[in-house]
């Protein structure tokens, strides 16, 4: 009589491997040719990370027994494992076609063929599974994640929803769900999926990353050093966990720990871009020849998959624009920036110019002299807060850092309170689809509410402040409502040669920065820029101090001592020593504020004429 193998099955499912080991080991001491002990086995081997051995077990059992759907479907995933990709989408075709009505079949033959890079065959595998088996989690999750490869990131989302509400017990749909949404800066949420994701799967390394990740991009340092090191406690040679711990510590102006992070992970992983990105990006023309000889090998390398060749390209040319080769360097930067933008529109986030002028032509439509005058006297009397707007790159960074040297103020960073205050305004008269109905609409209750929820989210970030500065620079585009909320609000503006903020931008890795990315988008982002604060100073009542990034670098003690008056604080001599203030800083310029004014960035565009003229026309073109 065979060997009865339910309890090794119920032992392999517990996943006591060894104890399952021994007893299929047994079955075929009685049968060496016993087919289920040979494919059983070969399971085991699979899961101990001997995919050699499993093909040798496996490959009998289906010699034995070819019919067996499940055995080609085993051995499919032995081939998979040692690389063998033609192999095993054979094998999971067979398997299909030996049960056309199985779902899971269906599912493993689309893994694959995501793996071969063949993801419109795989979508097309998905879709059949899940109309043989709508509730099939695993199927609208690698769904899912075809989808993102396609572009179409809604479509995956919803897919990834669908998995996390039939199975809210599994791991994986939450952690997808916690990057996607992190991509396209639904924050809050993500970190609800991410922490999810830990709780279910503590074991899953990737989730603890993505929960950090979403973590320093909230603005909670803290939390996420310490997610960062629990993951390196449980992994040291994970140098992803390091790459990470080494942007929060460069945040905190830990430069020297940050360093010693970024070689920690090239330690571990000598080809890991991310590091070598960053590192090229903060030495420039001090990165050690040995390190741009491997940035430069990888680049050489035609295999390197964009989202990586892309960041390095960004730090190279930092090195190039230092070393003083800006020929190379516009070219390296140009190479760069399309593969961001073709990113960026695989995604479904590309940049629509004619969208975003849509968008501000009723604001210069609403926020009238009119308007200001039906809510004269409304708002609340405030004057802690303080407005940096600008372009990004136009020194919003540098007059923060100055001005957060002083002792009664906090600086903020760039916080998302002015677009979620709009947008609450829009929602709480109903009228969100029109501008001009909603101010009709506006009431003074309405606005003070706003107004104080504004205000208490600001308290909530330092009480005892006197001044607290926000400088998202994007804030430019609120600044009707914030002068209907604030009416003693303190409103700067950072303005800089715009052919200098484009270069810097053009030169940048702006993840978060759409336009930056094609040349006829800075232009087009300029010329709405420069309308709307041409639109401002005719209609605010509130003033607006306009601060020359020139300026700045010309004299940095006239141009600070103004700034503090204008705040209506007394002079701090701390002022003047701003890159030693300790602070985050979670901007692109975080290395820059930490150094004293330099003036080398000051008409750095004559460098990158001959590759951006015209551009640089374009900017000025209504002059």
């Amino acid at each position: 009589m065979p060997v009865d193998l339910s309890d090794a099955l119920l032992q392999h499912g517990l996943g006591h491997l060894d104890r399952a080991a021994q007893d299929y080991q047994a079955a075929l001491d009685e049968d060496p040719d016993r087919p289920d002990a040979l494919y059983l086995l070969g399971l085991v081997a699979l899961q101990r990370g001997d995919p050699s051995r499993a093909f040798t077990l496996m490959g009998k059992a289906v010699a034995f027994r070819p019919e067996e759907a499940d055995y080609h479907a085993g051995l499919a995933e032995v081939h998979r494992a040692l690389g063998q990709f033609d192999h095993a989408v054979a094998c999971c075709r067979e398997a299909a076609r030996l049960r056309p009505d199985s779902p899971e079949h269906l599912g493993n033959l689309g893994a694959i063929l995501v793996d071969r890079g063949e993801v419109d065959a795989a979508v097309g595998c998905f879709r059949e599974a899940l109309r043989l088996r709508p509730e099939f989690v695993a199927a609208h999750n690698n769904l899912g994640n075809a989808l993102l490869i396609q572009g179409d990131a809604t479509a995956a989302l919803d897919h990834f929803r669908i998995a996390a509400r039939l199975d809210p017990e599994s791991g994986e749909p939450h952690l997808n769900l916690g990057a996607i949404l992190m991509g396209r800066g639904e924050l809050k949420e993500s970190l609800v999926h991410c922490r999810e994701a830990v709780r279910l799967r503590p074991d899953l390394l990737a989730a603890r990353i993505h929960l950090g990740n979403v973590l320093l991009m909230l603005g909670r340092l803290d939390e996420a050093e310490a997610c960062f090191r629990e993951v390196i406690r449980l992994r040291p040679d994970l140098a992803a966990a390091h790459a990470n711990l080494a942007g929060i510590l460069e945040q905190r102006g830990d430069f020297e720990q940050a360093m010693e992070s970024l070689r920690a992970t090239l330690r571990h992983a000598p080809r890991h871009a991310g590091a070598l990105a960053l590192l090229a990006t903060r030495l420039r023309g001090k990165l050690p020849d040995a390190d741009r000889a491997v940035i430069e090998g990888l680049l050489a390398d035609p295999g390197l998959p964009p989202d990586q060749r892309w960041p390095l390209q960004f730090g190279l040319g930092q090195v190039l624009d230092a070393q003083g080769e800006f020929e190379r360097a516009a070219g390296v930067a140009a190479e760069a920036n399309a593969l961001q933008r073709a990113d960026l529109n695989r995604r479904g986030l590309g940049y629509d110019p004619g969208a975003f002028k849509a968008f501000v032509d009723p604001l210069l439509s609403s926020f009238t002299p009119a308007f200001f005058a039906k809510v004269r006297g409304w708002g609340l009397e405030s004057d802690r807060p303080v407005f940096v707007v600008g372009l990004p790159r136009s020194g919003t960074t540098l007059i923060e850092q100055i001005l957060a040297s002083h002792p009664r103020v906090f600086g903020a960073g760039e916080l998302r309170l002015a677009k979620q205050t709009f947008k609450a305004m829009t929602e709480a008269t109903g009228r969100a689809g029109n501008l001009q109905e909603c101010l009709d609409g506006l009431g003074r209750d309405a606005l003070n509410l706003l107004a104080r929820r504004h205000l208490d989210k600001l308290a909530a970030l330092n009480g005892s402040a006197d001044r607290i500065v926000d400088k998202m620079p994007e804030n430019y585009l609120y600044l009707g409502l914030i002068a209907a909320l604030f009416p003693n609000a303190k409103l700067i503006h950072c303005r800089r040669d715009l052919r200098d903020t484009a270069v810097s931008c053009w030169m940048t890795n702006f993840g978060q920065v759409r336009w930056a990315c094609d040349l006829e988008h800075i232009a087009a982002r300029a010329a709405e820029y420069r309308r709307v604060m041409d639109h401002w100073r005719r209609a605010l009542p509130t003033p607006i101090f306009e601060v020359d990034y020139e300026a700045v670098v010309a004299d940095l003690e006239a141009t600070s001592r103004t700034l503090v008056d204008w705040c209506g604080l007394e002079w701090n001599p701390a002022c003047l020593d701003f890159h030693t203030t300790r602070r985050s800083v979670q901007t692109v310029s975080v290395a820059q504020v930490r150094l004293p004014i330099y003036h080398s960035s000051v008409g750095r565009w004559k460098n990158y004429e001959p590759s951006l003229s015209s551009l640089f026309a374009k900017l000025y073109c209504d002059e």
